[in-house]
């Protein structure tokens, strides 16, 4: 069967529309409901990050990848690194992407692959089956890493051009 990929443009809900996907996600507090409104205008995809985890209460204060990542518990630093140094593939990835990030541990890599592609701004491409940062998610998270860790932001960009890099010669040879 031929598989039709269509792409719909979604452009940003209405207060009002954002109150009712809200309530569909178990959201009803009027306070919370207009935190979280203020924070993501209405962005689809802010308001999917916004909700990854309802029951907790959103920061105001905080960015929306802070209110993000306050829900990755502080012991899972893997988690937290990965999400960042994530959004810096510079292409579709697959679990052996993760060997271009030294720090984690090859025991490690699977279940960490498979937590990062169940994030709701992980897209799978139909055709060969890899995996990507939805655009805005992947600007959204590099420009955090960037101005929270400039130095890590620069140590994954020598990690990843170094594993593309050998990737590359490897093909040539073959």
């Amino acid at each position: 069967s031929d598989l039709m990929i269509y792409a719909i443009p979604l452009n940003s809900f209405t207060e009002e529309e954002t109150r009712t996907y809200l309530e569909q996600r178990g959201i009803t507090e009027p306070q919370h409901i207009n935190r979280i409104w203020q924070l993501s205008h209405g962005l689809p995809l802010y308001l999917s990050l916004l909700t990854a985890n309802p029951q907790h209460e959103v920061d105001p204060t905080a960015d929306v990848v802070d209110n993000f990542l306050r829900w990755i518990p502080e012991h899972e630093e893997l988690k937290r690194r990965l999400l960042l140094d994530g959004a810096l593939f510079s292409r579709p990835f697959n679990q052996d992407e993760l060997s271009a990030l030294s720090y984690i541990p090859e025991q490690e890599r699977t279940s960490l692959y498979r937590w990062l592609i169940k994030q709701p701004f992980i897209i799978r491409s139909p055709l060969d089956g890899h995996y990507s940062y939805h655009e805005v998610a992947q600007d959204l998270f590099s420009r955090h890493l960037y101005q929270y860790a400039p130095s890590i932001y620069y140590t994954t960009r020598r990690m990843l051009a170094g594993f593309y890099r050998e990737r590359m010669e490897n093909t040539e040879v073959d």
